[in-house]
């Protein structure tokens, strides 16, 4: 029988590995928005023309898209193709009405095209077979004729001319030379070429040139500017507006804004965004939009107004696209610090998102017995889900939908700042206690540690004395905190009690709870010059301590399914260790790594989040969740700085920017607990 058990435990171990998955967001876009353009795909056809956008988000309205998506009027956001296995950062389309793609992927639609492809409407091509070979990421691009391109790839600027690719030498100081960072085609054919660069062909031009095809000279427009032009954006009637940190161009003083039309150009008066303008578009009526990371400005009846409502600090946008007379499509780098999410639209003066979702990382999650998801959002700056009002900061998932918890105000700390939370609790009622350094939460002034029943806010007792740091429930319910004076108190429904008062000298890193109902703590004493280092075990009152090799601080501890300990190394040769009893043993070798996070999986196995320094992956560091499966450690995610949160039901839920299947997850993903409860006969009679 023995035996038997102990077969049926190996063949458990291995098939209940459990699987990451991005959470799914039904309404939601997750990853940044780089371009969009209007593409009419079926031509002179019935079908109205589409919205397409483009970027770095695998997922739109919960539908995986891989970089690129078009708006369907009936059924919402639809995949163009397979997408790509990468990045999108600019489209176009050409003149056989098919939709051109820059960026930095390897294939499209399961076709290798090597950072450019079309798309026909039914499937990917690249742009000849074999594909030529594109020499780094595309960032802009502009269409000539049928098949001939212009684009810029690593700022250089080249060309396809129908069957092969070409560089088109631009001049400059420097080791790089000059440097080309937006390109378009006039309604003449030619095309306008814009950057930092003194010279093109070997024709002098500055910073902004036209160069005609048909007789290979380059127009150096009355001379150039005096500063670099990062964009442009074409009329109808092939004049253009040129956008940048210049002071004059072609003679003309302008504030980073002017519009070159056949008469040459016309400045306009700076747009004072604090900083020059980095882009720019033109509205439907013809005036110029500049935007820098402190707003975004219309230059109308003769003088720039604000185009949203309230002047709100934007992340780095690449591409602006108006759409009509009153909406602007922007596209933004990265997670913003303000909406709209990612990428978004301003309407009748209000700044809106693209799609809805949630906004911003999570600084702490939790399961709820219910299947729910709790989550508190990250920033310096109060998140809101997109298209509601916004919240304190608490947001729910369920059954696939994202809503602002009613939990009242965002909470503040003692500096009147916004709070942040270090661990959601859940608990066997559906309430859910928060833990972090806020001194008012929900409107109520509450420090350390306060439980929300669904309407409200209500204190654990008397309170922890202070800021909290780290916060676990034991197995029979009972709440430890580490302070954040690194003292240790323990709340048992009624009270609260000093465990560990704070001592000079003493410092605690991490905190895990233990399935016996004890709980770890890391501790760090400075003796004399030295700091002696070691992993302390609470049982009731008593405490045992285990000696840890040197003086690294611990950032993470979890129990693993032996007992054992796994301890979070935030510097040292290994990254994780394993206490086991009192030997210390690191976990594998992950040469100079170290761990921000680690937790237990139901297979044995751990679950961890490294940092690769330079000295090992090159500059910069590379931080991966992985994952040690008894012999070997593997890497689950691509990049990305993540937290890991065990939840009761055994699954860990990743929170922050992981990096999965090659696209940024949505704020949320989770390994499942992969082990379901199972009942298994004996023997019988």
């Amino acid at each position: 029988m023995a035996a038997a058990l102990a077969g049926a435990s190996a063949v458990a171990q291995s098939s209940c590995a459990g699987s990451l998955q991005a959470l799914e967001i039904p309404s939601g876009i997750d990853g940044a928005l780089h371009d969009s353009i209007y593409w009419d795909r079926d031509g002179g056809g019935p079908l109205p023309a589409e919205l397409v956008i483009a970027g770095a988000f695998r997922r739109v309205g919960g539908v995986v898209v891989n970089g690129v998506a078009r708006q369907d009027a009936v059924l919402g956001w639809q995949p163009v193709g397979a997408g790509v296995d990468g990045i999108v950062y600019c489209l176009a389309v050409d003149g056989a009405n098919r939709l051109v793609l820059g960026g930095a992927f390897a294939s499209a639609g399961g076709t290798t095209a090597s950072n450019i492809a079309r798309f026909d409407g039914a499937q990917f091509s690249a742009l000849a077979a074999p594909p030529p070979a594109i020499p780094s990421a595309v960032r802009a691009i502009a269409t000539r004729g049928i098949d001939e391109l212009v684009f810029t790839a690593n700022t250089q600027l080249h060309a396809f001319d129908g069957s092969s690719v070409f560089a088109i030498p631009l001049g400059g100081g420097g080791s790089v030379g000059g440097q080309a960072y937006d390109v378009a085609t006039l309604p003449s054919g030619k095309t306008v070429v814009a950057g930092t660069f003194t010279s093109m062909l070997g024709q002098t031009a500055r910073n902004i040139a036209v160069y005609d095809w048909a007789t290979g000279t380059v127009d150096d427009l009355q001379g150039g500017s005096n500063a670099g032009v990062p964009q442009v954006a074409i009329l109808a009637n092939g004049d253009f507006y040129a956008f940048g940190s210049f002071s004059t161009i072609g003679g003309v003083t302008a504030g980073g804004v002017a519009l070159r039309t056949q008469a040459g150009w016309q400045g306009f008066p700076t747009p004072a965004l604090g900083f020059a303008p980095q882009g720019g578009a033109v509205s439907a009526l013809g005036n110029p939009i500049a935007f820098a990371i402190t707003g975004i400005k219309e230059y109308v009846g003769g003088a720039w107004q604000p185009l949203l409502s309230t002047n709100i600090l934007l992340p780095f946008p690449t591409h602006l696209r108006a759409l009509a007379s009153n909406m602007l499509l922007l596209g933004y780098v990265g997670s913003p610090l303000a909406m709209p999410p990612f990428g978004g639209y301003v309407l009748g003066g209000v700044g809106l998102s693209l799609a809805s979702g949630v906004v911003g990382n999570f600084q702490a999650a939790a399961t709820l017995d219910n299947g729910d998801r709790i989550g508190f959002l990250n920033g310096a700056v109060a998140m809101s889900l997109s298209n509601l009002p916004a919240p304190g900061g608490f947001v729910r998932l369920d059954d696939g939908a994202w809503s602002v918890e009613p939990t009242g105000t965002a909470p503040t700390n003692a500096g009147g700042n916004r709070a942040t939370i270090q661990a959601i609790l859940p608990q066997d009622d559906g309430s859910y206690i928060a833990a972090g350094d806020f001194t008012v939460i929900g409107g109520a002034a509450i420090q350390g540690i306060a439980r929300f029943d669904g309407s409200s806010w209500q204190p654990l007792g008397s309170g922890p004395g202070g800021a909290v740091l780290r916060a676990v429930q034991l197995a029979g319910g009972d709440i430890v905190v580490l302070r954040v004076d690194w003292s240790i108190a323990r709340f048992d429904g009624v009270s609260w009690q000093t465990l560990a008062p704070f001592a000079v000298g003493v410092q605690r890193d991490a905190l895990a709870a233990c399935r016996d109902g004890s709980f770890v703590a890391y501790r760090r004493s400075t003796v004399g010059s030295a700091v002696v280092a070691a992993l302390e075990r609470w049982t009731g009152g008593a405490v045992a301590s285990t000696p840890i090799p040197g003086s690294t601080a611990a950032r993470s501890l979890a129990e693993l399914r032996d007992g054992s300990i796994a301890i979070a190394m935030a510097l040292g040769s290994s990254g994780v260790l394993r206490a086991v009893g009192s030997a210390v043993q690191p976990v594998g070798a992950l040469l100079e790594a170290s761990a921000t996070a680690v937790a237990a999986l139901p297979d044995g196995g751990i679950v961890a989040t490294i940092e690769m320094p330079a000295s090992v992956t090159g500059n910069p560091p590379v931080a991966r969740v992985m994952r040690w499966d008894g012999g070997s450690w593997l890497a689950l995610t691509d990049g990305g700085s993540v937290k890991l949160e065990p939840q009761r039901d055994g699954s860990v839920l990743l929170t922050g920017d992981a990096i999965l299947d090659g696209a940024r997850a949505a704020s949320m993903a989770t390994i499942d607990a992969g082990c379901p409860s199972a009942s298994n006969a004996v023997a019988s009679g």
